[in-house]
């Protein structure tokens, strides 16, 4: 079988999408995997994740205590500027947000259609809390 000047059998260019196609991949992999390598972006969903169960936990007249000296810590490193920043409740939308870094924080929602009232934070020397009652 003679071929002719620029024909190919086409091995090249499978070989040459393949690749393409696999660096592609793997350039997206490694973003993902750099943009959640900080300790802090872990932190915050961890936190946020765990507010949101307790919510969702609790029953109706529960008052809920966290211990958040760990966060409050991260937050203060990385110039959070107060306490109130850090934890956010939005009830209306029933979500929880933590925020320890300057920036967008991470939000869980809670499923359960619930009231959450005197949301604050508590210090006691080195000890950090927040305080919040479930209500119906």
């Amino acid at each position: 079988m003679s071929m002719k000047r620029g024909e190919g059998n086409g091995l090249l260019e499978g070989t040459v999408i393949y690749w393409v196609i696999l660096l592609m991949f793997a350039g997206i992999l490694g973003s993902f995997v750099l943009r959640h390598q900080g300790t802090t972006d872990r932190w915050e969903d961890y936190y946020a994740f765990v507010i949101a169960q307790t919510i969702d936990k609790a029953q109706p007249g529960d008052v809920i205590v966290l211990d958040v000296s760990a966060p409050v810590q991260i937050g203060a490193r990385n110039k959070v500027a107060t306490v109130d920043e850090m934890f956010v409740l939005q009830e209306g939308r029933q979500e929880v947000g933590v925020r320890l870094r300057a920036g967008k924080a991470h939000w869980y929602s809670y499923l359960r259609d619930v009231s959450v009232s005197n949301w604050h934070v508590d210090r006691a020397g080195e000890k950090v809390t927040l305080v919040f009652e479930v209500g119906a």
